[in-house]
């Protein structure tokens, strides 16, 4: 069975770094507003870079703690994007 994942439409950039950006969107389930952190798996050489990316993602996307603040989804991209 297939995940289904949220649509978003994005409202603005709040920041770029070496691999990604950072971009306000509205979420079109209920219109609420959240942080997505897009970062291009293209751009990094290293495989075991791009795995613990991923990895990273899965572990942050299953948790549930006071301090990780709604944390919702982790996808790929069909342009290369995690």
């Amino acid at each position: 069975m297939s995940k289904q994942y949220e649509s978003y439409t994005k409202i603005r950039e709040l920041g770029a770094g070496s691999f990604g950006k950072a971009f306000l969107v509205e979420c079109q389930s209920d219109k609420s507003l959240a942080v997505i952190k897009q970062i291009d798996i293209n751009s990094i050489k290293s495989k075991k870079e791009k795995d613990n990316i991923e990895k990273e993602g899965k572990i942050l996307e299953q948790l549930n703690h006071i301090n990780i603040i709604g944390f919702r989804e982790v996808y790929n991209t069909k342009k290369g994007k995690i």
